[in-house]
């Protein structure tokens, strides 16, 4: 089930979802913040009252940017990515938005494949961003 997030109560659980990775890790205070401004938008998928994985987007007037989209492992390869861009990309045809923007590692090649499912294109490469020769891709995907 997705919905979206509007209780600062359910910060704790995004947070152990969001450290489950290395990189790009959110704090119990930026979470909530994000959930109690109204330019952002936090959406989670539950199973049976689990939280399985979240996405989080900046909303600009007309275009969006997807800042974080991050699942349990456990929950990987089981379509919830493709299920949390599904109903972002529909959300953001259904408010008039021009193009959904976000940022991704390169050498994270499932990612990819998700933003490649949902016509995400190429518009930028940031050389090195994250150290270690490891470019960051800006990707968008426009709306028709």
């Amino acid at each position: 089930m997705l919905r979206r997030i509007t209780s600062k109560s359910e910060a704790d659980y995004l947070v152990s979802v969001d450290h489950c990775y290395e990189l790009a890790q959110y704090t119990k205070a930026q979470i909530e913040a994000m959930i109690d401004n109204r330019n952002y938008l936090v959406l989670g998928y539950y199973q049976q009252d689990c939280l399985c994985g979240y996405a989080c987007v900046c909303l600009h007037d007309d275009q969006w940017e997807l800042d974080k989209i991050v699942l349990m492992p456990q929950y990987r390869q089981l379509a919830i990515g493709s299920a949390l861009m599904s109903t972002l990309v529909n959300d953001a045809h259904d408010h008039g938005i021009d193009s959904i923007l976000l940022e991704v590692d390169a050498a994270n090649s499932v990612a990819l494949k998700l933003y490649e499912k949902f016509d995400f294109k190429l518009i930028h490469t940031r050389k090195n961003y994250y150290g270690n020769n490891r470019d960051a891709l800006i990707l968008e995907r426009v709306m028709k």
